[in-house]
């Protein structure tokens, strides 16, 4: 192996990771591997908001800092779990005034939402969840906006 170009030699391992997928054991194993060798770290991942938290999670018990260009979860963006956790991409919830906005205009009154059943995605909406069981005022305007009532 040529090691007089580590850069040509960094561009075939991330092109080799990129051609695995979103992994989180993956992430987590590569990340390990790399751990315990010099010089010191900035890990920077891919997109994937999977693979961002397993590996911010863990990163966290070295200090090591991780910087994901791509990860939009807003389970990311929980500053106690993932203190170590950069990103260059807002969270997914950027994007709910203009949800709501375009909701709004077209006078929609029931939406869907799909999206990945990955806790990452979810965590958000479970938390929200657990809120109407302690607030019954937010319940009764939630069923109120749901036309239950």
């Amino acid at each position: 192996m040529d090691t007089s170009d580590p850069i040509a030699g960094l561009l075939r391992r991330i092109e080799y990771l990129r051609e695995r997928g979103c992994e989180p054991g993956l992430g987590a194993s590569v990340m390990y591997n790399l751990l315990y060798n010099p010089p010191q770290k900035l890990l920077l991942l891919a997109g994937c908001s999977t693979v961002c938290t397993t590996v911010a999670e863990a990163a966290k018990m070295w200090n090591l800092m991780v910087l994901c260009y791509g990860a939009s979860s807003p389970a990311l963006s929980d500053r106690a779990r993932f203190p170590t956790l950069f990103r260059t991409h807002p969270s997914a919830t950027v994007h709910n005034p203009t949800r709501i906005k375009l909701m709004q205009k077209f006078r929609w009154s029931r939406i869907a939402i799909l999206q990945q059943a990955e806790e990452v995605f979810i965590s958000n909406l479970l938390k929200r969840g657990r809120r109407f069981l302690v607030e019954p005022r937010l319940t009764k305007l939630y069923l109120y906006l749901r036309d239950v009532m």
